[in-house]
């Protein structure tokens, strides 16, 4: 009743009895009546369908007075429980609706269809439901948070998450406890980051309910932000462990947490169990199958899994199986492929109406044309080309890529203009938001590196890669920082964390990074005389291009003939 927006007084009529009894997963409700007839009594049962009031069984028994009452009742109830059985097997089995607060039976019934087509994979359809959902009851607290999560699990503009996240939040007053934490929970996650509440949130809810999935996902989320990948996964496994809380973000993050601490069998595992508790041709067991491929460095299997993600019909899907081809495609140097999959991944965006993701990845396309010896002014070009289709300022603040734009203008030459970007950002991104943007610091070391300020830039990119959750983010910058500090050995000892940490999305993270760090990782150590690891890592990046473009070929040839002299030496 409390869920219902009722007293807990509420008497229990025919309607009201019917609606509480959908809420609860309950087929029929039995209305029971007592009617005067002369000197006796007519005692009554009808049992009622739930969903839609229709009498499904009527009986009757007679009582000769007020002492015959009890007597038959018992006999009323005896006919009932005997053919009440019978009666309900011709009703199917409803879907069961969450227990959640709302006064609207109707929004209910969309909110839990929503999170049924999350679950099974759906995301477009679940955003959908969702904002029917708020539309019905636009006081349903519940529904804008878990339409907010949805839209950060699809990559969703930041405004729309925070929208969503606040409107849960200005609704937490009319919420019982547990939900009034969720709701507190997630949006000091994403609009005004604050993980000490947002911690302080979850524990609450797990004080109230212990076995509650939602708080043990997001709570083991915040230790996976922390890297804490052991506490992590103690909660992850015990929300897997309960009944009917298996949700796919449980098993998304027990695959996270193994993957980083090298339990990569453990971890595919998760996976078949992911795809037996749902369906195997749920969308998200190729993107984790293609992504605990790419950890292992198997790119070509990844690739696999990868292009099944492309065959998906929810857009959403498409444009992730857009971006991890161009990620596969840079890794191994094909870069006419990747032209073609920047295509793709930028029609994506326009599709679905994201210029800020539009931006992002033409940025990461030119820092990555740079990096494998193009040009700096076709980069540039490229870059103004896509400010100009989508200006920043015809993009809400959130949404704006600031700090990667500063970062690809630090790194083509043009510190001004990568300053002039981060005081924007400053000025239009709240504090409460930069809090929990680690890429501030690497934005800013980006600058440091290209005014020659190497001390600065190296305790930037040190501080981006520690407040990141991202395994890699930031050490191959650092690295470089080092080597232009002359710190060799710290150089190659960054350059070493860079390629032996695991993680489920290193192959975005190291797209255009793994193979030049495999390359001077063979130059460092054959400077040093330490021969075996320099073959080592010159077979890597040789293994890792073989197939790569022609323009690329000269670099590897050149290695091939660094391998071969090196194994030559090593052979007399």
């Amino acid at each position: 009743l409390g869920r219902m927006g009722r007293a807990p007084g509420t008497r229990l009529d025919l309607a009201v009895a019917r609606e509480l009894a959908q809420r609860e997963n309950a087929k029929a409700v039995v209305k029971g009546q007592i009617d005067p007839v002369g000197r006796g009594y007519v005692v009554s049962a009808d049992l009622v369908k739930a969903a839609d009031g229709a009498v499904l069984l009527s009986l009757r028994e007679n009582a000769k007075d007020d002492g015959a009452i009890i007597e038959a009742v018992d006999r009323l109830s005896r006919r009932l429980r005997e053919r009440i059985g019978e009666s309900l097997k011709t009703i199917r089995a409803s879907e069961p609706l969450d227990e959640v607060t709302t006064a609207s039976l109707d929004a209910l019934r969309k909110y839990s269809q929503g999170n049924r087509a999350w679950e099974e994979g759906q995301s477009e359809q679940a955003v959908a439901l969702l904002q029917e959902a708020t539309a019905l009851d636009t006081g349903f607290a519940m529904a804008y948070r878990k339409l907010a999560v949805t839209l950060s699990n699809t990559g969703a503009s930041a405004s729309r998450v925070k929208a969503a996240a606040t409107a849960a939040f200005n609704h937490r007053d009319r919420l019982p406890p547990l939900e009034r934490d969720l709701a507190i929970a997630f949006y000091y996650w994403t609009a005004e980051y604050d993980l000490d509440k947002v911690t302080s949130a979850y524990r609450s809810v797990l004080e109230l309910d212990p076995e509650n999935g939602i708080a043990l996902n997001n709570l083991a989320l915040v230790y996976i932000r922390q890297r804490q990948w052991p506490a992590a996964e103690s909660l992850i496994v015990r929300g897997l462990a309960l009944p009917g809380s298996q949700t796919g973000a449980l098993y998304v993050n027990a695959v996270e947490t193994r993957v980083a601490q090298g339990k990569f069998a453990a971890a595919a595992q998760a996976i078949d169990q992911f795809a037996a508790s749902r369906s195997p041709s749920n969308p998200m067991v190729e993107w984790l199958r293609g992504g605990l491929a790419s950890a292992q460095r198997d790119f070509d299997g990844s690739e696999v899994y990868v292009r099944r993600l492309d065959q998906q019909p929810d857009p959403g899907f498409r444009e992730l199986a857009a971006f991890g081809l161009l990620g596969l495609d840079q890794i191994r140097g094909k870069l006419a492929a990747a032209q073609a999959d920047l295509r793709q991944a930028l029609a994506a965006a326009e599709r679905r109406n994201l210029p800020g993701n539009y931006l992002s990845t033409v940025a990461l396309a030119a820092i990555a044309e740079v990096r494998y010896g193009g040009t700096t002014a076709a980069a540039l070009a490229s870059v103004e080309a896509a400010l100009k289709l989508h200006p920043l300022v015809s993009i809400p603040a959130t949404d704006r890529p600031y700090l990667l734009l500063t970062g690809f203008y630090a790194f083509a030459g043009q510190p001004v203009r990568a300053r002039a970007l981060l005081a924007d950002y400053e000025r239009d991104i709240p504090e409460t938001a930069r809090r929990g943007q680690a890429g501030r610091y690497g934005a800013a070391a980006a600058i440091a590196m290209a005014e020659g300020r190497i001390p600065d830039a190296i305790a930037g990119f040190r501080s981006w890669h520690d407040e990141d959750n991202c395994p890699v983010c930031g050490l191959f910058e650092l690295a470089h920082a080092y080597e232009r500090a002359g710190q060799l050995d710290s150089a190659l000892a960054v350059y070493e964390r860079s390629i032996t940490t695991n993680g489920l999305s290193l192959l975005e993270d190291q797209a255009t990074t793994l193979a030049p760090t495999y390359r001077r990782m063979g130059e460092l150590y054959e400077e040093r005389g330490q021969l075996a690891k320099a073959r080592d890592y010159y077979g890597r990046f040789v293994d890792l291009w073989k197939n790569a473009d022609p323009e690329l070929q000269p670099l590897v040839r050149d290695v091939r003939q660094r391998l071969a002299r090196l194994t030559a030496e090593g052979t007399r």
